[in-house]
C-alpha cells in the first residue's frame, strides 16, 4: 500500500474524540468500495467531527446527498483545510464497527435526484416496452496503469458476446448500464443510454427505474 499512501502532514484520525475538528475523509480505492463505504462517513459527523468528503469526479455529485456530510470536494482539486484524515475504508476500524450489527444498515443511503428520476420515468414510459426491464453491465475498470488491478479486473470482466442469448429472452427488456469497456453490436436487442451519462448521478437516476 506505501504506493498509495498520501502524507498530508497531519494526523490520522483512528476514532479518538475530536468534537469540533475537521475531518477529511479520502476515498483511496475504486467506485465500487468508496459506494458501499461512504456509508460510515456520517457516522464520524454525529461524533462531532465536520467531515469534507474526497471522492473521484464521477461519484461528486451523486455523494453530495450524504447526510451530515460538510463538503464533498473533487479528487486532485484543491483540498480546504483540515485537521486529521481518514482513508474511507479505513473508517470501520476508526469507527470500532467491529460486529455486524454495527455495520450502518439504514438504506438508501445515497438518493438519485428526483428531477431527473422523474425525467427518466417519462422517457421510459413512451418507449415500446417488452416486458421486465434490467440493468446489465459486463466489464469493470481495467485500471491498465495498474498491473494487479488490471489482473483482478481479466478475472471479472468479460465482453458482451457471451451474454448474447440473454438479449433474446422473452418478456425482459434488457438496458444497458456499460460505461466504457467493450461495446454491444448494434444488433443485439439491448437498449443502451450510456451516452447520456456523465456521472454516477445520472446512472443513479435511470437504474431505478429500469429495474424495480
Amino acid at each position: 500500500m506505501a504506493a498509495s499512501y498520501r502524507d498530508f502532514g497531519l494526523p490520522r484520525w483512528r476514532g479518538e474524540a475530536a468534537e469540533g475538528k475537521t475531518l477529511l475523509v479520502h476515498g483511496e480505492q475504486g467506485f465500487g468500495d468508496n459506494l458501499q463505504f461512504c456509508r460510515y462517513a456520517p457516522l464520524a459527523a454525529a461524533r462531532g467531527l465536520r467531515v469534507v468528503l474526497e471522492v473521484s469526479r464521477p461519484l461528486v455529485r451523486l455523494m453530495r446527498g450524504l447526510p451530515d456530510i460538510a463538503q464533498v470536494v473533487t479528487h486532485g482539486e484543491a483540498l480546504p483545510p483540515f485537521d486529521l484524515h481518514c482513508p474511507m475504508l479505513s473508517l470501520p476500524l476508526a469507527l470500532g464497527t467491529d460486529r455486524i450489527g454495527q455495520i450502518p444498515n439504514a438504506v438508501p443511503y445515497l438518493h438519485a435526484d428526483p428531477a431527473q428520476v422523474a425525467a427518466w420515468r417519462t422517457r421510459l414510459a413512451a418507449m415500446d416496452d417488452r416486458g421486465v426491464r434490467v440493468g446489465i453491465v459486463w466489464a469493470g475498470n481495467p485500471r491498465e496503469h495498474m498491473p494487479s488491478g488490471s489482473a483482478v479486473d481479466r478475472r471479472r470482466s468479460i465482453g458482451p458476446g457471451p451474454l448474447a442469448p440473454l438479449f433474446d429472452v422473452p418478456g425482459v427488456h434488457f438496458i444497458s448500464l456499460q460505461k466504457g469497456g467493450p461495446a454491444a453490436p448494434a444488433a443485439y436487442r439491448l437498449t443502451d443510454f450510456m451516452a447520456e451519462m456523465d456521472d454516477f448521478a445520472d446512472t443513479a437516476a435511470l437504474w431505478p427505474i429500469s429495474t424495480w
